[in-house]
């Protein structure tokens, strides 16, 4: 599965549609919890090799960018690479024609990574580089979305995705650690059915809640990287 990215998926999860109550009680209290166990529980136990991988990402990454990459960047990366694994599960769930598992996995992807990109958005708009990988974004956002850019209600809506980068660049300024971007999103995915889309919105919610818990503890383990800067 080596390529492997979200937009492979989308036609494949909006065919399966919707989970009913039943399943999503059954996931939610069977399947959530022990994955979520086993994730925090690896933090601490591999804190010294995370450490190390996360001093040799940070190396690659800025000799390949030619420019520093700050604690909140490099942290939301582990992030997202958790949702790529998560990823990967759900296009075993469509191989295996488990169409439960693939709406949890996938749905559970989209609210990883979509709180850990948000970090990532804030920190490039800090940094002025946020027009660079914009391009990219563009085409999953209107699929997921649907969004018609013919019509004038549509191409506001894909704007408005946009402006959420002013409001968490402002967030990420006030408090650096950039647990408050990731808060903001996960108390928009609660609150905004616009945001949640074709997802279910407890798996999703679940997967930004978890983003943010493996955030905190990469970001002390990510501690040693950057040392406070001398007064």
């Amino acid at each position: 599965m080596q390529g492997l990215e979200f937009k492979d998926l989308i036609p494949d999860r909006k065919k399966v549609g919707p989970a009913g109550n039943e399943e999503i009680a059954q996931y939610m209290s069977d399947v959530l919890p022990p994955l979520k166990i086993v994730h925090i529980a690896a933090l601490s136990e591999n804190s010294e090799t995370i450490l190390d991988s996360m001093r040799d990402a940070r190396k690659v990454g800025e000799r390949q960018l030619n420019r520093s990459i700050s604690r909140p960047a490099l942290c939301a990366d582990v992030v997202i690479s958790f949702a790529k694994g998560y990823l990967i599960k759900a296009a075993s769930a469509l191989y295996e024609g488990n169409d439960s598992d693939l709406r949890f996995y996938f749905d559970l992807t989209y609210g990883v990574g979509s709180t850990a990109g948000l970090l990532r958005t804030a920190d490039e708009h800090a940094r002025g580089t946020f027009g660079e990988g914009i391009a990219s974004v563009v085409p999953t956002l209107l699929e997921l979305f649907e969004i018609d850019t013919s019509l004038p209600t549509q191409a506001e809506s894909i704007v408005a995705h946009f402006n959420y980068a002013d409001k968490v660049r402002n967030l990420l300024e006030h408090e650096p650690t950039g647990v408050s971007v990731m808060e903001f999103w996960a108390k928009n995915l609660r609150s905004n059915p616009a945001a949640i889309g074709f997802f279910t919105k407890e798996y999703s919610v679940a997967g930004s809640e978890l983003a943010i818990d493996i955030y905190k503890g990469l970001y002390q383990i990510a501690g040693p990287i950057y040392p406070p800067k001398p007064s």
